[in-house]
C-alpha cells in the first residue's frame, strides 16, 4: 500500500479563492462511503502516477510514492467540514471527476478544480476514483 507525494499548483477552492504556488500534497484514495483516505493499491498508485505525470502544469516537480498504512490516512469527517475562521488555506484536498461546489467559507477539507494559470477552470481528472491529499508540514 503507497501513497504518492507531489506538489499541487493552480488550483481553486472555496469561493474562487486561486493558488498559483507550490503545495506540497501527500495524496491517498478517498473512500467516499466513509470519506476516509486509505492507501493506493499498486494499479491505482499507477493510474495516478500516470495522470500527475501527465498533467505536468498542476503537479510540478518531482513526484515520489513511499509505502504508508491505513493509519496514516486523513480522514474527512464532519469536523473537517465545520468552519474555521482562523483558518488561512485547507489542510485536506479532495479530486473528483465531479467536484463538490466551491461555496461558502475554507474548511479543513475542500475540493478543488484545477486550472490554468490564469484562474480558468482546466478540470480534466477522470479516474476512477477519487483521491484526498494532505498538505505536507
Amino acid at each position: 500500500m503507497y501513497k504518492l507525494t507531489t506538489n499541487l499548483a493552480f488550483f481553486k477552492f472555496k469561493n474562487d479563492s486561486f493558488s498559483k504556488g507550490n503545495v506540497p500534497i501527500d495524496w491517498y484514495v478517498l473512500d467516499e462511503d466513509e470519506e476516509v483516505g486509505r492507501p493506493f493499491s499498486h494499479d491505482e498508485l499507477n493510474q495516478f502516477k500516470d495522470y500527475v505525470v501527465s498533467n505536468e502544469f498542476n503537479f510540478p516537480g518531482k513526484k515520489n510514492y513511499s509505502n504508508s498504512s491505513e493509519d496514516e490516512a486523513p480522514y474527512c469527517g464532519i469536523e473537517t467540514a465545520l468552519v474555521d475562521d482562523n483558518l488561512v488555506y485547507p489542510e485536506l484536498f479532495i479530486l473528483r471527476p465531479e467536484p463538490i461546489p466551491l461555496i461558502g467559507n475554507i474548511t479543513k477539507c475542500v475540493d478543488v478544480i484545477l486550472t490554468d494559470q490564469n484562474g480558468s477552470k482546466k478540470h480534466d481528472y477522470a479516474l476512477p476514483f477519487n483521491v484526498i491529499g494532505k498538505v505536507v508540514s
